[in-house]
């Protein structure tokens, strides 16, 4: 047999192997067709969880905080800001370290 033949049939081998893997995980993830009709049915118990699921969603949501520069600035250290823009505040970080 030629040398790039069997290469050939190496890579073939490959991908058939690689394909009867996939095939094999899908029929595994697959799952749940064959129930029986009784038990496709909700309970009683789904039935309430259900309905407290839907009270807790309709109960009016707080709104969500936004964060501002003047927020950021509330939880500022002991250190000034380092001003990147303007006038430079180098004199006063020294000061506040040395102290």
């Amino acid at each position: 047999m030629d040398l790039s033949r069997r290469h050939i049939l190496r890579k073939y081998r490959l991908i058939l192997c690689i394909l009867l893997l996939a095939l094999a995980a899908a029929a595994q993830n697959t799952g749940g067709s064959c129930q029986a009709a009784d038990e496709k049915k909700p309970s009683s118990t789904d039935d309430s969880i259900a309905a407290a699921a839907r009270s807790s969603t309709n109960q009016k949501a707080h709104g969500k905080k936004v964060f501002s520069d003047e927020d950021m600035e509330a939880w500022s250290g002991p250190l000034p800001r380092l001003k990147m823009e303007g006038t430079e505040n180098s004199d006063e970080i020294t000061s506040a370290i040395t102290t």
